[in-house]
């Protein structure tokens, strides 16, 4: 990364795309180099604001700065410019978690399970919000067609027990222990 960045930073500004400056912000972000990165993917922001991928970058280098508000912001933005990105509103549900927004990490899950049904990694983090807030015949809802599919981590079974279990049908709780 740190022969990359000298290579990007000797790019003339009449070649400073947009990509270049991506990459340089990207770079700087992996080399833990935060406000570099802040600046250089905030000036990108500024000058091509539907460059979509610049988004979920920028608001991991705003959480290494410990600004989880600016993240979320940011990540707020972003789903405004890529509303079908998935990956921007399951980052956006983790950055609500760290910030005790219980209601908005269930909203974004949501809309990342509807974007992406097949995102496993969604479904489960939105099956153990759904646990956590005590909905278990929407969690059942949730997991029943998807575990039918028997492509799953076994953690979807686990927590497809215990909502069985809590709406006391225990014999398919048993099934699923």
């Amino acid at each position: 990364f740190e022969q990359a960045l000298g290579y990007l930073e000797q790019v003339k500004p009449e070649f400073q795309t947009s990509d270049v400056k991506f990459q340089t912000g990207f770079t700087q972000l992996q080399l833990k180099q935060t406000k570099d990165a802040i600046e250089t993917l905030e000036n990108l922001r500024e000058e091509d604001p539907q460059y979509a991928t610049l988004y979920q970058p920028l608001a991991q280098a705003y959480q290494q700065d410990n600004d989880e508000e600016q993240a979320l912001q940011t990540l707020k933005e972003g789903m405004g410019v890529d509303e079908y990105n998935e990956n921007l509103y399951e980052y956006a549900a983790d950055v609500a978690s760290h910030l005790d927004e219980e209601q908005l990490v269930g909203e974004y899950l949501l809309d990342a399970y509807q974007i992406n049904p097949e995102n496993l990694s969604i479904v489960l983090k939105y099956s153990n919000w759904l646990l956590k807030q005590n909905q278990y015949s929407a969690n059942v809802e949730l997991l029943k067609p998807i575990i039918e599919q028997d492509e799953v981590d076994p953690q979807m079974y686990w927590n497809l027990a215990i909502s069985y279990q809590h709406t006391e049908k225990l014999e398919l709780a048993g099934q699923y222990f």
